[in-house]
């Protein structure tokens, strides 16, 4: 038996609510399901914590089971940064979503990173031939008062 989860429709017309759910991919989208996971209220604030709630600990079960997820529910918990990281990175290759500028981006933060290493490294260099030089000078002057003094 292959398990979704995914969105069933709950709620009155142009009042939709969903509940996420575990279910026999064979079965209706409102049909009977397996486990309820959550729900996702479209109606609520963008930034409101009744928006979409989830039980984490059953989503992973599910994942690690070897569930698939719609690409609806992909889509909100890849937005809500919830899930696995490999459904993130599958979602975002399969649709294309910004893959570009995504991977442009991790290029731009590695040579920023390496950037300043390097002035790290140049810095240290000078604060290290800075040092060297009074106590090259000082080496300098003590032959020099040794032989004033002989």
């Amino acid at each position: 038996m292959a398990v979704a989860l995914r969105l069933a429709r709950r709620g009155r017309t142009h009042q939709a609510f969903y509940h996420i759910v575990a279910a026999d991919s064979r079965r209706s989208r409102d049909g009977r399901y397996i486990e309820q996971l959550g729900y996702f209220n479209p109606h609520a604030a963008k930034d409101s914590a009744e928006r979409l709630t989830i039980n984490a600990e059953r989503l992973d079960y599910w994942f690690n089971n070897g569930a698939q997820a719609s690409d609806r529910l992909a889509q909100l918990l890849v937005d809500y940064k919830i899930g696995p990281k490999k459904l993130h990175d599958k979602f975002l290759k399969e649709k294309g979503v910004r893959v570009k500028a995504i991977e442009a981006k991790k290029a731009a933060e590695k040579a920023a990173e390496e950037a300043a290493k390097k002035a790290e490294e140049a810095a240290a260099a000078a604060e290290a031939a800075a040092a060297e030089a009074p106590a090259e000078e000082a080496a300098t002057e003590a032959p020099a008062e040794e032989k004033a003094a002989e």
